[in-house]
């Protein structure tokens, strides 16, 4: 009697532990989903900021010349007061 007590006890708890699994195989399967959609916007994203850091290396030498003239005239200007 004891021992199909505990067989049927034992069989409601594989049944949790059955439920919760089929739960978390969905909740992966889901994330899964998320995660393969989430992809080609990466890499749109990964390229534009590719884009951008081209960009800047570009434009950082194009500015240098121009920020020595704004630093000499600051310092001219600082020097006559």
């Amino acid at each position: 009697m004891e021992a199909g007590i505990a067989l049927k006890e034992s069989g409601s708890a594989l049944k949790g532990v059955g439920s919760a699994l089929k739960e978390s195989g969905s909740a992966l399967k889901e994330s899964g989903s998320a995660l393969k959609e989430s992809g080609p916007a990466l890499k749109e994203s990964s390229s534009a900021l590719k884009e951008v850091d081209s960009a800047l290396k570009q434009a950082v030498p194009a500015l240098k010349p121009l920020l020595i003239k704004i630093n000499s005239r600051l310092k001219k200007q600082t020097l006559r007061q």
